[in-house]
């Protein structure tokens, strides 16, 4: 009876030890799988997803060539399922990323970024990514990740070429050409002498073509490339028609010529025209710099620059 008690004591002990091996041994093994994973996660260059999360609205900003914008706001308009309360907070974006938690709800967001740009304040609207209008609500439910750009040219989301809104509907600015006895004669409607010979009048086959090369950097701190204008007096027949949209923020030399229904070109001048002819007109030149210029103060209110009106004669 000893030895069977003996004996079944020491199958016993050998079963226990087995056990213990194993739980050694899968936990040191659990233990290296945990740390290779740290390595992986933290390996150079690599970057944990962004998830969204309920209740949250977050993204990111960067201007076109990838750049995070340093600093950017913007407003969140709202109201939350379960109450209906509404709910408005600010963007607050640092190094190109911002979150704001708001709760479940229906929300809309429009965001921008405050600049300063040859001694002058601006406030640039930027575009959200998914093309939303900062008007469209979207639903928290599940997270809103909401990414914008800082597009310098062509039209917001919403409007195209067709819209008749001069000031919000693109992005970066806009110029109206003005050829010579289209519309507007220099003497007597610029410069209010009306006893003086106006100039010669564009012939409306003509095509105008105003040349503009950036004049250091554009807004953004990019390059900026060459923007050719074109306009022909036979095509003006409102006033939106002289006007070309979304052009890049930035100060330019402007030069000018007419190509004409033979193929003969002649060079132009230029004067940028004040605007409401509030201010006496500079003297025409056969080139002239011009510079897009946000006149309103900074407030939430404002997101174009002025539009330059410029006149073209021979």
């Amino acid at each position: 009876m000893a030895d069977s008690l003996l004996t079944h004591r020491r199958q016993l002990i050998k079963t226990c030890s087995r056990l213990a091996v194993l739980i050694l041994t899968f936990s040191f093994a659990s233990i290296g799988c945990g740390e290779t994973e740290a390595k992986s996660d933290s390996a150079e260059g690599a970057k944990p997803a962004v998830e969204p999360t309920a209740g949250v609205i977050s993204g990111t900003a960067r201007t076109v060539d990838g750049r995070p914008i340093k600093a950017f706001g913007g407003s969140i308009e709202g109201y939350t399922i379960k109450s209906g309360e509404t709910v408005s907070t600010e963007i607050v974006g640092v190094d190109g990323i911002y979150e704001a938690e708001v709760g479940l709800g229906q929300f809309c967001t429009r965001a921008w970024t405050d600049v300063e740009y040859n001694g002058r304040a601006y406030r640039i609207d930027l575009e959200a990514v998914d093309g939303k209008t900062p008007l469209t609500r979207q639903d928290t439910k599940s997270g809103l990740v909401k990414d914008y750009i800082w597009k310098l040219d062509g039209f917001r989301a919403g409007a195209d070429a067709r819209s008749y809104d001069r000031f919000y509907s693109h992005c970066g600015g806009s110029i109206g050409l003005n050829p010579e006895g289209h519309g507007v004669f220099y003497w007597s409607g610029i410069r209010g002498d009306h006893q003086h010979a106006p100039e010669p009048k564009i012939p409306a086959d003509a095509t105008v073509e105003m040349t503009l090369t950036p004049d250091g950097p554009l807004i953004d701190g990019s390059e900026g490339k060459v923007v050719i204008l074109t306009i022909k007096g036979a095509d003006i027949d409102d006033p939106i028609d002289r006007v070309t949209r979304g052009i890049p923020i930035g100060r330019y030399n402007a030069t000018a010529r007419a190509i004409h229904a033979d193929g003969s070109i002649k060079p132009m001048r230029i004067t940028q025209v004040p605007d409401n002819y509030k201010e006496k007109a500079a003297e025409p030149a056969e080139s002239v710099v011009i510079e897009f210029v946000q006149s309103k103060p900074v407030s939430e209110t404002v997101n174009g620059v002025d539009e330059i009106k410029v006149h073209l004669m021979y």
